[in-house]
């Protein structure tokens, strides 16, 4: 098979003609490239003897658009008339949960995604109580991207075990972050609206000052600053009330409790923007393709679904649609009553407002936040098949 060299990254690479392939092979695995070429385009590329220097952060943003023509800035020969390849490879952590599930269909359009969590087999598994393990596994797989979508969110329990929260939450993503310095890579982490008071009643943005009520919170938030600290390329996507159709969570309890009680008692003095795991996954693809683009948008940003409400109005929301949608309800209308987090004393403490700005998101990457309500219409048809 002829060979042609390539200067890639200052690297001195070779593309091989493969099938229907050309392949660019550089001196480390993850510098393994495909471009996907018509038949008819093979021919041609024997006849050259040299391609130019080009970038793989240039090549970036065409990543994964097959038939897409070559961008002529970049000077690439005019006979590279359509062109697909594989360009990242994802290292993502925190696979089982619920935003892990979808970001592993999100991000399969990006190219390759390594998924793994604390029961991967063998060289995969990603034990984040023992945070120092993290390091050989990023270095072994060589992502261009790690996506961390693990955390200890069991707020209350958190209290118990602080140690192991703080390992789960801040050292464990310290560690990756440290290691995408070290490898070149770029980061997406994933906040919370716990590190905030909870104070007043206006949206926070992302220069709000923290203040965490509680160790989840606490741990969150050193996690985020152990991230900006590394160096690394990174985006922190902070998001609130999250849910999806896997997994336990406020919608599934709501559609039980109303299926069995004459009478339903909800907290309605803490506000917020129920967020689905499949939106904030999707957001998650759209700001990694920016961000591999354009490193300057890296940064703090906030995610969720547009509109507020509390759980109170959260659960009349859900058990109207069941009611609606000839589900069985037990539950009277008038009998869903709202009432203030007092009654319902808990180990960490909750903030009352998690309302946050979105705006910086929008903003930056030209994005419109459906209402709360869209998302969670469509996760009740999902489940119930409604």
């Amino acid at each position: 098979m002829p060979a042609i060299p390539w200067r890639l990254e200052g690297t001195e690479t070779q593309i091989v003609e493969h099938s229907r392939a050309i392949l660019i092979c550089g001196d480390r695995p993850r510098e393994t490239r495909r471009i996907f070429l018509t038949s008819s385009v093979l021919p041609q590329c024997r006849r050259r003897k040299r391609l130019p220097a080009v970038s793989i952060q240039e090549l970036i943003p065409w990543a994964g658009v097959r038939g897409c023509p070559a961008p002529r800035h970049l000077g690439l020969p005019t006979w590279l008339p359509n062109w697909s390849f594989p360009i990242m490879k994802i290292l993502l952590l925190g696979k089982n949960g619920q935003l892990g599930w979808e970001l592993q269909r999100s991000l399969a359009i990006l190219g390759e995604v390594v998924a793994c969590d604390f029961d991967s087999p063998g060289d995969l598994r990603a034990d984040f109580s023992e945070p120092e393990s993290l390091a050989p596994l990023a270095r072994r797989v060589r992502p261009d991207v790690i996506v961390n979508a693990a955390a200890h969110t069991a707020v209350d329990k958190a209290e118990s075990e602080p140690e192991l929260a703080e390992r789960i939450n801040a050292v464990g993503p310290g560690v990756l972050a440290r290691e995408a310095a070290a490898l070149g890579a770029a980061m997406v982490h994933y906040s919370t609206d716990y590190v905030y008071d909870g104070g007043g009643t206006e949206p926070r943005a992302e220069t709000a000052a923290p203040g965490p009520l509680s160790v989840y919170g606490r741990t969150k938030l050193d996690g985020d600053e152990l991230v900006r600290a590394s160096g690394c390329r990174h985006v922190i996507l902070r998001t609130s009330w999250v849910y999806a159709a896997r997994g336990s969570n406020f919608i599934r309890t709501m559609l039980r409790l109303a299926a069995e009680r004459q009478e339903l008692k909800v907290i309605d003095d803490q506000f917020g923007s129920p967020t689905g795991a499949d939106l904030l996954a999707d957001v998650t693809a759209i700001v990694l393709r920016q961000l591999l683009a354009d490193p300057a948008v890296a940064g703090t940003y906030h995610c969720v679904a547009a509109g507020q409400t509390t759980w109170h109005g959260f659960a009349q929301f859900v058990i109207d649609w069941a009611r609606a949608h000839s589900l069985p309800v037990a539950v009277a209308a008038d009998c869903v009553l709202p009432v203030p987090t007092s009654a319902y004393p808990t180990p960490a403490r909750r903030p009352h407002n998690s309302r946050l700005d979105t705006s910086k998101l929008r903003q930056t990457f030209n994005l419109v936040l459906p209402p709360w309500q869209q998302g969670v219409g469509r996760m009740l048809t999902e489940i119930t098949g409604g």
